[in-house]
């Protein structure tokens, strides 16, 4: 209610997460310049130090039952800033990734339009609001005129007490980290009401047929969640990602920009509307990964996003994902992926997860 609301007043909302620690919530605080902060009453104590305006949701929601709106709102434009998420830094700094109306809005109609959501529909939120997945399960039924069920805190990370929960509720669509949404379809074989299950975050290494859809998502902030999704039909000996989604624009590049062939591993880039402003407050940071797209054929797509992961293009047109640029290792004069070293090895049944890493003797 507070994220409608904020927005419905042309402002843009920061999440701030109670379990951070403090001297994250301090640092967010103060690197986004944020006016208002909206607080629930149980949490108060830990912004004592914030002395800007305090607004305290358990107040509003009380005073809300006798409250007439006396003020003119706003509408929002496009180029206007909706959110901004925090992202881990590789400094020890989240860096604050700036996403406008235009980024969230081509978002949640392509969401809208690809899982047939109607008011029929009952979506359940698993995401922390803190992160930026949960902006797909939270905007998109409420779009399409839905109902969306928030997952109790007490059953999140039980996979059981999950799959009980969507028979039950009779969920049509869902979205979970790829891990969690593993779990979940093991035990969830079958659940007449449910038509997606979507995953992202990690590699989605083991599907199993089930009576409802499985969706393998991609996406990085910077690009507003979702860039690519591959509707899964059967296992793979790597499971693709998909295709560019509506008004994303995806190339996989060499280190100097140039276009690789299909087969070719190489740097995955987006251009789009879904490209975010940049970095809060981080210029130089902006300027190294937001470049301009020397593919650009026409305004929109004039800024080129460097996710830094490695792709390539299957021959059907799907990207494979191969792993991060920077997990890249040379060996005795060889190059080895340690994503695809990960991948061989979770082949063998008894395997159900596996990490590659290089240990110098």
């Amino acid at each position: 209610v507070a994220y409608l609301g904020v927005m419905k007043a042309g402002g843009a909302y920061v999440p701030l997460d109670p379990e951070y620690p403090q001297s994250r919530i301090e640092y967010m605080l103060k690197d986004s310049g944020a006016d208002n902060l909206l607080v629930v009453s149980q949490y108060r104590d830990l912004v004592d130090f914030y002395d800007k305006n305090v607004i305290s949701i358990d107040d509003v929601a009380e005073k809300s039952k006798n409250f007439q709106l006396s003020v003119k709102l706003t509408a929002p434009k496009p180029e206007n800033l909706a959110y901004m998420i925090y992202t881990s830094g590789s400094t020890g700094k989240p860096k604050g990734v700036m996403l406008e109306h235009r980024n969230l809005l081509n978002l949640i109609e392509y969401v809208v339009a690809y899982r047939g959501l109607t008011p029929d529909d009952i979506t359940a939120e698993f995401a922390s609001f803190c992160f930026d997945a949960s902006v797909i399960d939270l905007f998109a039924p409420l779009t399409a005129g839905a109902i969306l069920y928030i997952l109790p805190e007490g059953i999140r990370k039980d996979a059981i007490a999950i799959s009980k929960y969507i028979k039950e509720a009779k969920i049509t669509t869902v979205t979970f980290p790829t891990q969690m949404g593993e779990l979940v379809a093991e035990l969830l074989e079958d659940a007449p009401a449910l038509k997606f299950v979507t995953l992202g975050g990690e590699k989605f290494k083991h599907y199993r047929n089930r009576t409802y859809q499985m969706i393998n998502g991609y996406g990085p902030t910077e690009n507003t969640v979702s860039s690519t999704e591959f509707r899964v039909d059967r296992q793979y000996e790597n499971i693709p990602i998909g295709k560019s989604q509506r008004n994303v624009r995806s190339y996989i590049v060499d280190k100097d920009l140039n276009r690789l062939p299909v087969g070719e591993a190489g740097e995955l880039c987006h251009a789009g509307r879904q490209i975010a402003r940049g970095y809060h407050n981080l210029p130089e940071k902006t300027a190294s990964v937001f470049v301009e797209n020397p593919f650009s054929v026409c305004e929109e797509d004039r800024r080129l996003y460097r996710t830094g992961d490695m792709v390539r293009m299957k021959g059907d047109g799907n990207i494979e994902y191969i792993g991060r640029i920077d997990s890249q290792v040379k060996i005795r004069g060889y190059r080895i992926e340690l994503g695809e070293i990960e991948g061989a090895i979770v082949k063998y049944d008894s395997v159900q997860n596996a990490a590659a890493k290089v240990i110098e003797k």
